[in-house]
């Protein structure tokens, strides 16, 4: 989501989505990103408004719990558009986090379904949330499928961490596979993000001046056009390559 001046009374809602997104590769510090990895830092208070990370003074900041509410309640306000007779706080409805969130992480995602008036839900975790989905796409071969296998390694890699869950697989009473979950790996804060940053740091040297580096929310900024570019090169009809700019860095350009 973007973020907003602070003190201004009229101020808009936060911006959220793939606006937002595309408004916080223009604008450094106002862009707060990744707050559902945010939930798992303990060395930070998540319930304290310290998102965008780095922003300068006069920018509102959020925490990153009430960061993933309003992410939470833009997915329930576009649910109840589309489905007025059914609203979602009349659904049953189940919140994937990772593997690897900590107690203390899946309560303070809980804490923020409740501030976004979601409903009473339950949490499942990704690796096995995609598990299940598999499942059902190959639920007329199970037995086939599994017939010799005796456990199965997940690798779930998103957008801010990697979760690896181990499951076991055994014979069920009706002769169909069950699966039991029986691992899961460290909290490993891998993902696209952080292909999106290792970018930004090897762009960085190209924009400053020796021996200087960005300021966090150019920094953040340079993160988001280098995300956009990565994109644009793995996409479908992708150009040999794409220009990379920085608001404020004068006229340098990198290819």
């Amino acid at each position: 989501s973007a973020g907003r001046d602070g003190g201004a009374d009229d101020a808009p809602p936060p911006v959220i989505g793939r606006y937002a997104r595309t408004l916080g590769a223009q604008v450094p510090g106002r862009l707060v990103t990744s707050a559902k990895s945010w939930l798992s830092h303990a060395s930070v208070d998540r319930l304290a408004a310290i998102l965008p990370w780095g922003a300068a003074e006069g920018v509102d900041k959020v925490s990153p719990v009430d960061a993933s509410a309003s992410y939470l309640a833009h997915v329930r306000a576009a649910w109840d558009a589309r489905f007025p007779d059914a609203p979602l706080a009349k659904q049953d409805v189940i919140l994937t986090v990772p593997a690897s969130f900590d107690d203390g992480a899946r309560a303070l995602t809980v804490e923020a379904a409740r501030r976004a008036k979601l409903p009473a839900l339950r949490l499942l975790e990704e690796p096995q949330a995609a598990f299940y989905d598999w499942l059902y796409g190959q639920r007329a071969t199970l037995r086939d499928t599994f017939a010799a296998a005796r456990r199965v390694l997940i690798c779930d890699v998103g957008g801010g961490t990697t979760d690896l869950t181990l499951v076991d697989v055994a014979p069920g009473d009706d002769g169909e596979p069950a699966f039991t979950r029986v691992g899961v790996g460290n909290h490993l804060m891998l993902g696209g993000d952080n292909m999106d940053l290792a970018l930004a740091r090897l762009l960085e040297p190209r924009l400053t001046e020796p021996g200087t580096r960005l300021s966090a929310a150019s920094l953040s900024q340079l993160v988001e056009r280098c995300r956009a570019a990565k994109e644009r090169l793995l996409g479908d009809d992708a150009p040999a390559s794409v220009t990379v700019t920085l608001l404020g860095a004068g006229s340098k350009l990198v290819g």
